[in-house]
């Protein structure tokens, strides 16, 4: 007869929680898939948000089984709760809902490191999602024991790439435990869009698009310091400067602090071929994607860098900064694009002339090349890799040792940074999506 401690454990049908601070179209998208596979386990998601969001981005009521929605805050920003408000709505929804298991989306918001201390009080598992890589910033000792004292309180680790899951594993999680698929957008929805705008690209009214009549370059940015705008400008100089009469427009989709001096530069250095169409919401980003020729993303630093994602489902050639977290799994250099070191103007240049000078049947393949290689990266794998996610974490909450000391010091720290650490509304984007937000 198999003794009781090691007779296999009931399929859990218990609930998942997963928290956002702030949603997003895109979470919108992965919570779709979340449910979706977990529907297919007997299991209900609970998209728990701490402030509500545009509710025109959900689907209406019964057409995703198993989701159900739920706003701490109904009528009140993110930059006007305390954390001690926070932190309290978080436990009240997690008592009633009574999760198995709960996601959350990183490891420095109030929300989420209440709902890890949750976790570990009431024994239920834990599940991290992080797109965070060794070099995004400059790591410092103390901050680093205490994101591993954090991560310490996990069972399992959703991630972007490679480069996020070595990270991971760095900071203490177990390789078993860590599942990749969080960055992810709908892959099918750019698609489709982009290609109904190449069927009949003449039904585009380009000039109130704020856009060239002829082919031009997309970069879609909020225009801040680290997404390199002002290098990817001087780059377009040079590139202009190599290839004549011939070169393509630039187009800078987006807004942001850094405007005016774009604005000045363009007029000051007389760079031609400069394109300002402003901010444009998701459902008008197809039409930029479908008439352009190919996508440029310069950041000097980026976790991943989802505008990537939407420019390869929409059938462009991708030129990337090495330093940006996707293009480790999604750019194979000379394949679908080309990468180049964001510091070096002249390598901006040269790989947007190297694609310039490619013949149509090349640019051609490289455009095919995006859509095979995304095809790998579609919604649907957030959700198997959240599953995965869960099931690992479940078995090893399941697992667990009593509570020593250090779990105790670890959960007593976790509380007093709930409480006390402050992150504008900024923190997770601009108040309404923007291009190039990650």
């Amino acid at each position: 007869m198999t003794s009781p401690a090691t007779q296999p454990h009931e399929p859990d049908r218990s609930p998942v929680a997963i928290l956002f601070g702030k949603v997003y179209v895109c979470h919108v998208a992965r919570a779709q898939a979340a449910a979706r596979a977990l529907a297919a386990t007997g299991r209900q998601v609970l998209a728990l948000e701490t402030t509500r969001s545009n509710d025109a981005w959900w689907p209406p009521s019964g057409r995703c089984d198993g989701l159900i929605r739920r706003s701490l805050f109904q009528e009140t920003s993110y930059s006007q709760l305390t954390n001690v408000h926070i932190c309290r709505r978080t436990v009240e929804a997690l008592e009633e809902f009574q999760p198995g298991a709960v996601v959350v989306l990183g490891w420095a918001f109030p929300e989420s490191l209440e709902a890890l201390r949750w976790c570990r009080l009431n024994n239920r598992a834990a599940v991290i999602v992080s797109e965070s890589k060794a070099d995004d910033s400059p790591r410092h000792r103390l901050s680093e024991t205490i994101k591993r004292r954090i991560i310490a309180l996990a069972d399992s680790m959703l991630v972007g790439g490679q480069p996020h899951r070595d990270y991971a594993i760095e900071l203490g999680m177990s390789p078993d435990r860590v599942f990749l698929g969080c960055d992810v957008v709908d892959n099918d929805y750019f698609r489709a869009a982009t290609d109904a705008v190449r069927a009949n690209p003449g039904a585009m009214n380009r000039r109130a698009m704020g856009l060239p009549d002829g082919p031009f370059w997309l970069s879609s940015n909020r225009f801040i310091p680290r997404k390199n705008l002002p290098a990817l400008l001087d780059a377009y100089a040079h590139y202009r400067q190599a290839v004549g009469a011939d070169a393509w427009a630039l187009a800078l989709l987006g807004d942001g602090e850094q405007r005016p001096l774009l604005d000045a530069k363009i007029h000051q250095e007389k760079i031609d071929g400069v394109w300002l169409p402003g901010y444009r919401p998701i459902d008008q980003l197809p039409n930029y994607y479908g008439l352009a020729e190919a996508f440029i993303h310069p950041a000097l630093n980026e976790q991943w860098g989802l505008v990537v994602n939407e420019a390869m489902a929409s059938g462009l050639p991708v030129l990337v900064s090495r330093t940006v977290g996707c293009r480790y799994d999604l750019v194979e250099d000379g394949e679908n694009g080309f990468l180049f070191d964001p510091t070096s103007t002249d390598e901006i240049a040269g790989a947007m002339v190297r694609y310039h000078r490619l013949s149509e049947s090349q640019r051609r393949r490289q455009a095919q090349a995006s859509r095979r290689i995304i095809a790998e990266w579609p919604a649907d794998r957030f959700g198997q890799g959240l599953l995965q996610a869960v099931d690992a974490g479940l078995r090893h909450s399941r697992q667990r040792r009593r509570r020593s000391l250090s779990d105790r010091i670890s959960l007593l720290g976790v509380r007093w940074l709930a409480r006390r650490i402050r992150f504008s509304e900024q923190s997770f984007g601009p108040p309404t999506r923007q291009p190039g937000d990650t």
